[in-house]
């Protein structure tokens, strides 16, 4: 490892030493989060080149809630310029409103303008390709910031070539990961588990939305990813099959 930044050789040791695609994410927000990246998101589609919201993905999130929700609500796939980068590409992309680039179209520019209104100014998207025993497939590792675009600048002349490698690092482990677990049982994120909890427990979206503080659409945005990783036709046959696999204990 001869060459490396410590901080880089330290993301290596630890990633031999995380047992699951869940560690292995919170092991990179946490990289992500000491170079000044409050937001960072993960996303692999295993084939298509088009982006949108219906593609069968392998995703981690720690954007804001209300935004993800948002972003599907709005078929913003479609729209966003740095998704069509990343499917083409494989350079960084730039991202945020202090350094998105200027001749965006207006649909691409509003999805950058509002990502300024959750406080995203500035950062980058990683492309991705292939990973773990696939050959096929594109994603990104995307970082978000406060910071002005001025300092995001200067930081990434500083650690850009690093995060790049840490972010293809992660995609790699996280590609073997989740080959050594396909076929096992179904993984939902404690969200998930916990809108469908109170669904079964009788509770409407309204109701969820009210008690756990969330929008009407961040809770069927919730009980969609849910349905859609249990292969369930409705939000009830989700609840029996999150009851079955053990996954929530009404």
């Amino acid at each position: 490892m001869a060459g490396l930044p410590l901080w880089l050789e330290d993301f290596l040791l630890g990633l031999d030493n995380v047992a699951s695609p869940e560690e292995t994410w919170e092991l990179t927000v946490s990289l992500l989060s000491s170079k000044g990246f409050g937001w960072s998101i993960y996303g692999f589609a295993p084939s298509g080149d088009k982006p949108d919201n219906n593609f069968q993905y392998l995703q981690f999130s720690r954007y804001p809630e209300e935004w993800i929700a948002r972003y599907h609500e709005m078929d913003y796939a479609e729209k966003d310029y740095s998704l069509y980068h990343c499917a083409k590409q494989l350079t960084p992309c730039p991202i945020g409103v202090d350094l998105a680039p200027r001749n965006l179209d207006v649909s691409a520019r509003k999805v950058t303008l509002e990502t300024g209104e959750f406080g995203m100014r500035s950062g980058i998207v990683v492309p991705l390709r292939g990973g773990g025993n696939q050959n096929t497939g594109w994603g990104a590792v995307g970082m978000a910031s406060t910071l002005p675009g001025n300092e995001m600048r200067k930081m990434l002349r500083d650690y850009g070539n690093g995060l790049r490698l840490a972010a293809m690092l992660a995609h790699e482990q996280l590609q073997k990961q989740a080959v050594a677990l396909k076929g096992g049982e179904t993984k939902l994120t404690p969200r998930e588990c916990e809108v469908l909890l109170w669904s079964a427990l009788g509770l409407e979206s309204e109701a969820i939305g009210e008690r756990l503080g969330l929008s009407l659409a961040t809770v069927n945005f919730h009980i969609a990813k849910a349905m859609k990783k249990l292969d369930a036709s409705t939000r009830a046959h989700a609840v029996a099959r999150a009851v079955v696999q053990g996954l929530i204990s009404p």
